[in-house]
């Protein structure tokens, strides 16, 4: 036992709770408050779970806003990344990355054949990588969270005209747009209109794309229909949290065969 935990008699407190989730257990317990959660080979990832249905975010939503480090391990380096990014896009908080993806030392020495991707890891070992994810502090302590709206069947300059239900952005995100092309929605560009509309927010404006060579005509065409000057807070560069899955690059392959989604990004305001 840790000298430090037995001289200040720590213990650890778990409570098994059968046929019900997290966050059932959450909302039942008055003032639940621990000090680390632990996801054990959860898969976050797949869009399948429980009894077929996809009870994920209700559990990340409850994890994430207990303010307290978050354990997720993984049979594969594969899952790693895409668990990640499932964590930042239900969690609706900002979420510091504690410990980055790698192996746990304390992972199972069992091999055991792996039936969903066996092309990718034919021999899969319980818990082999391991991240660790905590709620950024300044936003825990200021109660902050992400509010995000989804707007079908139109355009983001329609719904900034729309007052009922427009709200003054803090960040707007472009993923993989590809905003240099002529050709846009149903073969007309709708380009000018979005990028101005965008622009007035005066608010920053990341930008992802597939490969290296886009993010320098995006930037000319978002400084183009601006119509106000634009500060570069953050030059193209290689995204860190860029998708690890490859796809066939169809509009340009003689230049990169296999591209990869948000892979670079820049930021201007």
């Amino acid at each position: 036992m840790c000298r430090r935990c037995r001289l200040q008699c720590r213990v650890v407190k778990f409570d098994f709770q059968c046929r019900r989730f997290y966050h059932d257990y959450w909302q039942d317990t008055p003032s639940p408050s621990p000090d680390l959660i632990c996801f054990f080979n959860p898969g976050l990832h797949r869009s399948t779970g429980f009894g077929s249905l996809d009870t994920w975010p209700k559990t990340i939503a409850a994890a994430t806003g207990a303010g307290c480090p978050l354990v997720v391990t993984a049979y594969t380096e594969y899952e790693c990344p895409l668990d990640l990014a499932r964590l930042r896009k239900e969690s609706k908080r900002t979420l510091e990355l504690v410990q980055p993806p790698e192996p746990n030392p304390f992972a199972s020495q069992r091999p055991e054949r792996n039936f969903i991707s066996e092309q990718i890891a034919p021999m899969i070992f319980k818990n082999f990588y391991y991240f660790v994810v905590k709620m950024c502090r300044t936003c825990r302590l200021k109660c902050r969270v992400v509010k995000f709206d989804f707007q079908c069947r139109r355009f983001y300059h329609e719904y900034c005209r729309d007052a009922s239900c427009y709200s003054r952005p803090d960040l707007i995100c472009f993923f993989n747009p590809i905003m240099h092309s002529p050709y846009g929605y149903a073969g007309h560009d709708t380009w000018p209109d979005t990028l101005l509309a965008a622009a007035t927010a005066n608010c920053p404006i990341v930008v992802t794309a597939y490969t290296e060579l886009d993010c320098p005509l995006d930037l000319i065409r978002l400084q183009k229909e601006a119509r106000r000057p634009l500060r570069i807070v953050q030059q193209p560069r290689l995204n860190p949290y860029g998708s690890c899955r490859p796809d066939r690059n169809f509009i340009s392959d003689e230049v990169t065969p296999l591209i990869f989604k948000n892979y670079h990004y820049f930021v201007v305001q």
